[in-house]
């Protein structure tokens, strides 16, 4: 399955309660929370300048995990999918998540099957999210990246 089968793993249980997402800095954050959560390191990329089709970079025993994040409410299609592919090759990542709050395309979806991709849609990150919400790490990641301003990352 395209979605993911480890960090974001869906739950069986319906979710308790939907954790809200207002703004794509918030989106960035939480996903920066859940990947510091997990164990790894987390670099925010661009806040609210160009960053070349990679919000984050998650880095987890040397290896490297780029991450788009998309709040929007239309669905992320192919083609930003492509631009994260080519810019997991130039970061040498090994690996690429894509969370979109909107959802997939059929056409990204088969894309993202093809090439190993991580999709991640709203209901799977709230998922996500119910699992590691009370987490001290988790609680600690949300405070220490909530400090970041996202125009300047100050």
């Amino acid at each position: 399955m395209v979605f993911s089968e480890m960090l974001f793993e869906p739950l069986p249980a319906p979710i308790p309660q939907e954790f809200t997402i207002e703004k794509w800095f918030d989106l960035e954050r939480c996903v920066a929370a859940l990947f510091y959560a997990s164990g790894s390191q987390v670099f925010l990329q661009g806040g609210s300048r160009p960053d070349g089709g990679v919000d984050l970079v998650a880095l987890d025993g040397g290896r490297a995990t780029v991450i788009q994040c998309r709040h929007s409410r239309k669905r992320s299609g192919v083609a930003s999918l492509r631009e994260l592919l080519g810019a997991m090759v130039d970061f040498r990542a090994s690996k690429a998540s894509f969370v979109a709050t909107a959802g997939f395309t059929d056409e990204a979806i088969r894309f993202a099957r093809r090439n190993t991709m991580e999709l991640v849609d709203q209901t799977t990150l709230n998922a996500a999210l119910s699992r590691h919400r009370y987490a001290q790490d988790f609680l600690e990641a949300i405070d220490y990246f909530s400090k970041k301003c996202p125009k300047c990352g100050a």
